[in-house]
């Protein structure tokens, strides 16, 4: 079946040496054995292709199967079979395109290569700089922006009409060693593809510890500044990390081989420096954040044993016993980052679930004023008025608003508005209290409702006893909906307020004139 046999190259992945092997016997894509075509194939392959491989290519199995991520297993990954996403392996299909980044490549080592191929190592999500010229990996063709090798591996209809040279993009052709490259100071990626394949590293005097546990631990640092609440500490503590915290912000991932190559660059870089003398750079780093012991709360399974003891031992506590002198510390370090007072807040910021000087220092207003209540109902207005151009879209809109002041003059609960008919809508508003702000509720619930009844009209039959609130393009749940249009009505509004219609009663309930 195969005239040419070539040799796999050193740190070559097993889906590049297929690919070439492939192209040279006259394939486009390198042929399966039992295997699909959209798994990963450089996660490994089964016994009857591997015994296949070795006895075609005269290549020992333990050669190809150095050319799998499994060569990683026990230093890196824990495992790489099954659904599970390993840690640190960057995967070369993802839904999110926007978001998440595809593997790498070096445009100057393919450029150097005798024979260009992909290397096992830049599946690797510490990889984002080339240790050998010192330049920022490409995540991307740099023409049409496409993900290249071995991402195109599994999209077939790519080669159905030609064959494409492993250093050529497959969907527009460019010639991926022409791309431009970026230098950056690689130190970080340069030790860490330097104990890939070693058993243990050196991370402080006289302190050797497993390689596996170095990447777990510098997997747990790198997650504080992907998670909001150590993020938030860091951005607040002023020093040196507060500029890398901040890029990361509200950060749309949460896992370190999703985010683009030059985001983990930063991030690997600063955690490494935490790292880089155990335990003094790591204390230190704690100290000048206010990183505490709850900062690594469910990531614990990551901590090696040499980690959790300097946790356990030197980082503070969850604060249990609060005061009210904490309570206004708490309150000013919030005003003055311009950040929301809220009860939350204040907790999350003293490190507690719930405390009696916060409840008895911020006393929620349960009523709101009538300033308040005009407010609120001059913005749900402008949500009315923005109703798109589908019509489902301004029938959703209108029944959203028609169900919330429906709410606001009865004080039904948002799951029994959910189930009313027409007739019982329209008794509902008509037997509201008439006080002079009810007035006003009254009509507008009174208008919205004929115009909702009239759109309603052209797309169902009116149906005795059949509801008012019907599921239109998907949105089932009519209270859940009025639930978050009641956030997004009072964002801005005091945030002693509790989150709720109730507290707009005693400015509409009045006695009857």
């Amino acid at each position: 079946m195969f005239l040419l046999r070539p040799q796999p190259l050193p740190d070559e992945s097993l889906s590049s040496w297929r690919q070439r092997a492939g192209m040279q016997n006259g394939f486009r894509l390198f042929p399966l054995f039992g295997e699909l075509r959209r798994t990963d194939q450089d996660m490994g392959t089964n016994a009857e292709a591997l015994k296949f491989l070795s006895a075609s290519f005269e290549v020992r199995p333990v050669e190809i199967e150095r050319l799998c991520l499994t060569r990683f297993v026990g230093r890196i990954f824990d495992d790489v079979n099954g659904r599970s996403h390993p840690r640190w392996l960057v995967q070369p299909r993802y839904t999110r395109r926007g978001v998440c980044s595809g593997p790498v490549y070096c445009p100057k080592c393919l450029e150097e290569d005798s024979i260009p191929h992909f290397r096992l190592t830049w599946r690797l999500g510490f990889m984002t700089d080339c240790p050998l010229h010192k330049c920022e990996m490409h995540e991307a063709c740099p023409s049409c922006q496409e993900r290249v090798w071995p991402h195109a591996a599994s999209v077939k209809p790519l080669f159905a009409g030609r064959s494409h040279e492993l250093h050529c993009c497959p969907h527009c052709g460019q010639d991926l060693r022409q791309a431009t490259t970026i230098d950056c100071d690689g130190s970080a990626v340069a030790r860490l593809s330097a104990i890939v394949d070693t058993e243990s590293v050196l991370v402080g005097p006289d302190m050797r510890v497993a390689t596996r546990d170095y990447f777990a631990a510098l997997y747990a640092v790198c997650h504080l500044f992907l998670r909001n609440r150590a993020n938030r500490a860091l951005r607040r503590s002023r020093h040196a990390w507060t500029g890398t915290a901040e890029k990361f912000d509200h950060c749309p991932v949460n896992m370190v081989e999703l985010l683009n190559v030059r985001s983990r660059h930063e991030l690997l870089t600063a955690a490494v420096a935490v790292l880089a003398d155990w335990p003094a750079s790591f204390l230190r780093f704690a100290e000048d954040t206010g990183i505490r012991h709850e900062h690594f709360s469910g990531s614990e399974n990551l901590h090696p044993p040499w980690m959790e003891a300097q946790i356990s031992a030197h980082l503070r506590r969850q604060q249990r016993w609060v005061r009210p002198r904490h309570v206004d510390e708490a309150i000013r370090e919030l005003r003055d980052a311009g950040e929301p007072i809220t009860r939350t807040a204040v907790r999350r910021s003293l490190g507690v679930v719930t405390a009696k000087a916060i409840d008895q220092q911020m006393i929620w207003r349960n009523v709101a004023v009538e300033s308040e209540l005009r407010e609120l109902l001059a913005r749900l207005d402008d949500f009315v008025s923005h109703r798109g151009r589908r019509r489902t879209t301004q029938i959703v809109r209108l029944r959203d608003a028609v169900a919330l002041l429906v709410i606001l003059l009865t004080d039904m609960a948002p799951t029994q508005i959910a189930r009313l008919g027409t007739t019982a809508l329209l008794d509902a508003i008509g037997q509201a209290y008439v006080g002079q702000l009810a007035k006003l509720v009254q009509a507008s619930a009174a208008a919205k409702t004929a115009e909702l009844l009239s759109l309603q009209g052209a797309t169902w039959p009116e149906r005795t006893g059949s509801t008012v609130f019907h599921p239109v393009r998907g949105s089932w749940d009519t209270a859940r909906r009025v639930r978050t249009l009641t956030r997004q009505l009072m964002e801005g509004c005091d945030p002693l307020l509790r989150r709720n219609l109730k507290v707009f009663r005693a400015a509409i309930v009045a006695e009857p004139q």
